[in-house]
């Protein structure tokens, strides 16, 4: 659902801030400068809301109302990945990798020993004839094992459709 966050500063002694959904108001903030200023002031509060069409959340700092928390207020320490994981995972895509690449390099061999067989094999009639039988299985098995090699690296990947 579309939100839109309405700011009216236009009198210099109060300002306005409106959250409005398709509906209806959400959130209603009015503050006047005689009144207690809450603003600039540090507070330990709880994320309640994200709001990511605003690209922000609302916090719940004790007071009546939320604070506000736009997403480039934010520390850039406090939703990065920590080196120590970065590493690790670093490490664990780089034996994925080898892995699926040696999974690919054996397909590979074993299609062109399977058309180095075929070959061979079309020495005479007779011989033909009974690899002809022979072949049909290995094609298959052939496609078996692209098929679940490809599913494999859906699988690992996340990739449906």
């Amino acid at each position: 659902m579309e939100k839109n966050l309405y700011i009216d500063a236009s009198h210099p002694d109060e300002t306005r801030v409106v959250l409005k959904s398709k509906n209806h108001i959400e959130e209603y903030e009015y503050e006047n400068k005689n009144k207690l200023h809450i603003k600039n002031n540090i507070y330990l509060g709880k994320v309640s809301r994200v709001e990511p069409s605003l690209q922000a959340a609302f916090v719940n700092y004790g007071k009546q109302r939320q604070g506000f928390l736009a997403f480039n207020d934010i520390q850039t320490d406090y939703y990065q990945i920590p080196h120590d994981d970065k590493k690790k995972l670093k490490k664990e895509e780089e034996n994925l990798r080898l892995e699926l690449k040696e999974k690919s390099n054996n397909a590979e061999e074993n299609e062109r020993h399977a058309g180095e067989l075929s070959e061979s094999q079309t020495v005479d009639e007779n011989k033909n004839v009974s690899n002809a039988t022979n072949e049909k299985p290995k094609e298959e098995n052939s496609i078996l094992e692209k098929n679940n090699y490809f599913n494999e690296l859906k699988r690992r990947h996340g990739i449906r459709r």
